[in-house]
């Protein structure tokens, strides 16, 4: 078992207990690239349990959530919460994304309807 499924179990149990969850929502930037300085300050957060990428807002050409959430999830070690919207997408094509991502260690997913 992995750190970051080790510490995607803890979130699940403080849940579950009411203990405080503090997440933290990101929005990936339209650059392919995350930013080593960006990288630095969210690994300063020592009190934020999980990070939350947003889909695309209003429909707007950005990266794909689910590639910005892989790669915050392996830079930070932390877990990542990926937000879909169903927008674009149908069902089986969104549970295929969700499959095959699940192989990479992505794990938590918020799916949306629309905006």
């Amino acid at each position: 078992m992995s750190s970051v499924d080790v510490a995607l179990e803890s979130i699940v149990n403080k849940i579950h207990s009411k203990d405080r969850f503090l997440s933290l929502e990101i929005n990936p930037s339209l650059s392919a690239k995350i930013e080593e300085n960006t990288i630095n300050e969210l690994r300063e957060l020592y009190n934020i349990d999980a990070f939350v990428v947003t889909d695309s807002p209003i429909a707007r050409f950005k990266p794909s959530s689910i590639f910005s959430s892989l790669k915050f999830q392996n830079a930070l070690q932390k877990p990542v919460i990926c937000t879909l919207s169903m927008r674009d997408r149908n069902s089986l094509v969104l549970c295929g994304d969700i499959l095959g991502v699940n192989e990479l260690g992505l794990r938590a997913f918020l799916i949306l309807t629309g905006d």
